[in-house]
């Protein structure tokens, strides 16, 4: 997220209007949040702006470091709106930026989404009084643009320390660990299952190699750390996916819990030890989904082996020995199909196939491998009974 040395305010209307519109258009977002930041800060007390600090201080900002951060308060509609001609644009500007147009935004905080580069393509404004939706942007469109919010600031800490991209749910949070110095955080600005196959290649093309996806709100981050996961196996390219669980921080609804419990050292400390690969994550998951702790039947085995088949087969080539070793192996041995994966043995030439390992799964869950075995004649799997060279399990 931008620092704010980088939003200058535009020299005046004389010295603007010669430049290009896509350069006062940015003038114009720069011009908007330094606005907006000014009005958080401003001395005077009022009860708006109390209950935005509230709100800040509530999610565990320290009130007196608030002031280098990349949010602001939006004022009264009309009040923007005169800042912003005051600073030399004109009303058809004002209006076309769309930035003064929504009765909801007064009151709320607001910061902007920038590019890698830094230029502002959209603003995000969050409600310090939970009303729905808790968060705005100006321009929904940046999730088709921007790989993340944040790569702004986080993508030169990857760079510059060589560390894991950090990649949180909410914004704040993200702003959060920045206010504590952890740079190489950004924000999906969403449900984690947002991270669509095409945002996870973007942010293989701004040379992200590995990324640690951290907890959001418990209750739901099962299910949207799995859709992410998902996601990346899909995609043509895409970092190293590693998950958090949310078990691993217990009892916390939120990061900002969890950073108010254990500190930030204990953040990064959970990070490290306790983050799964994201292939062997989907296994977890899809395991606890449909055992639910109970034994093991017919129909649930089954609908674990479909559903993992749809994932295997729908992954992109790419992912294949990965999924072959970290997705595969803990799920077919709690199913008791030891014998169903790809085979590994060096000296079978073949690409892998997704078709292949559907189909061998498929057959073995009808008789598992911890089955007896039937006899079988020369050459033929004891298995499956079907010719070995064809088959998976080359025990």
């Amino acid at each position: 997220m931008i620092g704010m040395q980088t939003a200058p305010l535009p020299s005046g209307h004389a010295t603007t209007r010669s430049v290009s519109g896509r350069t006062r258009n940015a003038d114009l977002r720069k011009t908007f949040f330094l606005h907006a930041h000014r009005h958080l800060h401003e001395a005077s007390a009022t009860s708006v702006r109390a209950a935005a600090r509230a709100c800040l201080a509530s999610h565990g900002f320290d009130p007196a470091r608030l002031d280098p951060l990349p949010v602001g308060l939006m004022p009264e509609l009309s009040s923007m709106r005169t800042a912003l001609s005051e600073a030399g644009f004109s009303w058809e500007e004002i209006r076309a930026s769309g930035l003064t147009a929504d009765a909801r935004l007064p009151g709320r905080l607001v910061g902007p989404i920038a590019d890698p580069a830094g230029e502002i393509v959209s603003f995000w404004a969050f409600s310090p009084f939970g009303e729905k939706p808790r968060c705005l942007y100006s321009h929904r469109g940046w999730k088709h643009r921007l790989a993340l919010c944040g790569m702004d600031v986080a993508l030169p800490a990857v760079a510059a320390s060589a560390s894991d991209l950090i990649v949180v749910e909410e914004i704040l949070d993200a702003l959060l660990l920045h206010s504590y110095g952890v740079l190489h955080v950004a924000a999906i600005g969403g449900p984690a299952g947002d991270l669509s196959a095409e945002r996870w290649q973007r942010l293989a093309s701004l040379g992200v190699g590995r990324v640690m996806l951290a907890c959001g709100d418990c209750a739901s981050w099962g299910r949207g750390a799995t859709a992410a996961v998902e996601n990346a196996a899909q995609a043509e390219t895409a970092p190293e996916v590693y998950v958090l669980p949310s078990d691993k921080l217990p009892s916390m609804k939120s990061l900002a819990d969890a950073i108010h419990s254990l500190g930030v050292d204990g953040i990064a400390r959970s990070l490290e030890r306790d983050c799964v690969h994201g292939f062997r994550y989907k296994a977890m998951m899809l395991l606890a989904k449909h055992k639910q702790n109970v034994p093991w039947t017919d129909v649930s085995r089954r609908a674990a082996v479909n559903e993992a088949i749809q994932f295997y087969s729908a992954a992109h080539p790419r992912t294949l020995p990965e999924l072959d070793a970290l997705f595969l192996p803990p799920l077919l041995d709690e199913l008791g199909l030891k014998g169903s994966g790809r085979p590994t043995d060096a000296a079978r030439t073949e690409e892998p196939s997704h078709d292949a390992t559907a189909d061998a799964m498929q057959s073995a869950v009808a008789t598992p491998a911890s089955a007896e075995a039937p006899i079988s004649p020369a050459g033929l799997c004891p298995v499956h009974n079907c010719d070995r060279m064809s088959c998976f399990c080359w025990d």
